[in-house]
């Protein structure tokens, strides 16, 4: 058992190499020449060869220069042609072949055929070959003056962001873009292109540009600390955190979603606190770019391919007819039809499994919180409720 999984963790970090790519390609082209003399002949049936493959020309030579071949001699012919055509053409053909060679009367027709090599590389990005949205994460403003369990206000922001990003990279659902580290990207920029392979230089220029920034700040936080003595002694804390969130579409910096929560933990561990509000705001945020939607129905359970919270109910709703403005024409979404009502019973890194407690779910059903609970207050851009929203198949909503 344990070679099986070497084995397979083996083919796995492979498939997730990235690497340098060189694709060869040769175009061929022939031509026709006439001419009093073979070379001659030849020479102009070079000339629209090449015509053909680039507009490149071959100039007609000199008599001097036809007398300087030796009649007869092909093996000398052929040299002073290949060297013409790769000066002619900066060294991008390599070598012609005469296919038909006819003596006339007042002269020779000549065929040939010229062939183009080129030789292209490119840097193959690893595991690039997905539909997933490009999100990066930033701190809206600087932070107020609090404190957490020791930690000042900017500690606690950047910490929190390092959370964030964390459960984004668990959701599979986003690429998560790098903003912070300049300096570390400069220095291994300045060695790429004077001390590397030069096959390492394709890797400049990859750099991606996000769909969405996801922006956020603290605006109080507050801890309650409380003694009670019944047989023993002990304490318990409380910290009540109010954070603003939102969703900006790069392309037209739309505001896309935006949250208000006041979430109440117990808890004294740090690490635990920041990891609830961050997990809190993935949650929400991939919500309203890709809502849960029912993947598989088997053995009374709807399957979702994403992490949700356990014991989570979500009210699911199959989509109907189109729903227009009349006054702007716009669509304003779609008629929903409710299905059924789950309740999350199973869910690793990837998929959940929700029970259902009524109605009939169907594949393709979009589902909503029936209560997340923890005092979260979903709004967009015009203050509408999240319940409000109408989901759009394949992802997102219609605000």
């Amino acid at each position: 058992m344990k070679k099986i999984l070497i084995v397979f963790l083996g083919l796995f970090l492979v498939s997730l190499n990235a690497k340098v790519v060189t694709t060869t390609s040769t175009k061929t082209a022939t031509g026709e020449g006439y001419g009093i003399t073979y070379e001659q002949a030849v020479d102009n049936a070079l000339a629209e060869a090449v015509l053909k493959l680039n507009g490149a020309y071959v100039k007609t030579r000199q008599e001097a220069q036809i007398s300087a071949i030796k009649s007869g001699d092909e093996n000398e012919i052929y040299k002073h042609f290949n060297q013409q055509i790769s000066k002619a053409t900066n060294g991008r053909f390599s070598s012609f072949e005469v296919i038909e060679n006819t003596k006339t009367e007042d002269g020779f027709r000549v065929v040939v055929s010229i062939q183009k090599t080129a030789v292209s590389k490119k840097y193959e990005l690893a595991g690039m070959k997905n539909d997933r949205r490009k999100i990066i994460v930033a701190p809206a403003l600087s932070p107020n003056n609090f404190s957490l369990l020791g930690r000042d206000s900017e500690q606690i922001t950047r910490d929190l962001r390092f959370k964030i990003e964390s459960n984004i990279h668990k959701t599979r659902k986003f690429d998560l873009l790098d903003r912070q580290e300049g300096e570390a990207l400069a220095i291994e920029r300045d060695i790429i292109l004077n001390d590397a392979n030069k096959d390492e230089a394709l890797k400049l220029g990859q750099n991606l540009g996000t769909d969405y920034i996801l922006l956020y700040t603290i605006s109080d936080v507050n801890t309650t600390n409380k003694n009670y003595s019944i047989i023993g002694s002990g304490s318990s804390s409380k910290v009540s955190v109010s954070i603003n969130y939102q969703v900006i579409t790069f392309a037209t910096r739309q505001i896309r979603f935006a949250d208000s929560i006041n979430l109440d933990i117990k808890s004294k561990d740090y690490d635990s606190i920041l990891n609830d509000i961050a997990s809190t705001i993935v949650l929400n945020t991939q919500a309203a770019i890709y809502p849960p939607k029912i993947e598989k129905i088997s053995n009374n359970q709807a399957v979702f391919t994403q992490s949700l919270p356990i014991n989570t109910q979500l009210e699911c709703y199959k989509k109907g007819d189109k729903i227009y403005d009349s006054y702007t024409k716009e669509l304003n979404g779609y008629e929903e039809i409710f299905s059924a009502l789950v309740q999350v019973t199973n869910a690793n890194a990837k998929t959940s499994y929700a029970k259902i407690l009524e109605g009939n779910a169907n594949k393709g059903d979009i589902c909503r919180f029936k209560n997340i609970g923890n005092n979260s207050t979903s709004n967009d851009a015009n203050g509408k409720d999240v319940k409000d929203i109408t989901p759009v198949q394949g992802g997102g909503f219609i605000f």
